[in-house]
């Protein structure tokens, strides 16, 4: 049974303030959660919060919700342990990197930890568990803690670059001060949807010429 306590043992003490204001939301949802068999396994629900502190991120890359096959999902967005086949969606953003910067080498694995670790971005979902083969299954159970998590950020930052990925987490963008943020949307890198405005939209490339810009350091998509 997952707990308040354990849940959030190892997530940056930065964020522990957030977790503070929304304790009594956030067990709630653990009750639900409860009942119910899900992905990611309970110490990597917020494992995206363990990597980095609000204050250190330089760009939110936002997804739908975790991997529905079991192992796949980790807590952070798009990745996978090394021991697994890269998701279809995963293999497009890769190809989408490739097509801006042609000498990016595509991995074969795709663990993500790297860019969290390394490159301070939150690899974020819109939902934090899924039921078993059933997409989106929990969104219901965190859309309200997920909009305060990214309120939170918006409000706690300066100059954060938002990558909302699907029409999903595109509909957070109203959550985001974009007097203080730069947001891209794309369509989902899904195979149903790369093809319709993903593929070709140059967007890894153009968040390096945003952080240029700004004279911040481009961002290393090697994994």
């Amino acid at each position: 049974m997952i707990s308040y306590d354990k849940l959030i043992k190892n997530v940056n003490l930065d964020w522990i303030i957030f977790f503070k204001e929304n304790k009594e939301e956030l067990i709630n949802i653990i009750n639900e959660i409860n009942k119910l068999k899900f992905y990611p396994l309970e110490k990597n629900i917020f494992r995206a919060l363990i990597y980095i502190s609000v204050k250190d991120i330089k760009l939110v890359i936002l997804g739908q919700d975790p991997y529905i096959q079991e192992g796949q999902a980790t807590g952070l967005s798009f990745s996978v342990p090394k021991t697994y086949k890269v998701p279809h969606s995963l293999q497009n953003i890769f190809k989408e990197i490739k097509n801006s910067y042609p000498e990016f080498k595509i991995p074969n694995h795709g663990c993500l930890n790297r860019w969290a670790s390394e490159e301070h971005i939150l690899l974020l979902n819109c939902a934090l568990t899924v039921e078993p083969m059933k997409s989106n299954s929990h969104k219901h159970i965190w859309i309200k803690f997920i909009n305060k998590l990214i309120r939170f950020i918006s409000d706690n930052n300066d100059n954060t670059i938002f990558l909302l990925m699907g029409a999903n987490a595109i509909s957070k963008s109203k959550l985001i001060d974009s007097n203080k943020h730069k947001i891209f949307t794309t369509v989902h890198p899904s195979p149903l949807s790369a093809y319709r405005g993903f593929f070709g939209s140059n967007v890894f490339k153009l968040i390096n010429n945003y952080l240029e810009e700004k004279n911040k350091e481009k961002i290393n998509y090697t994994v």
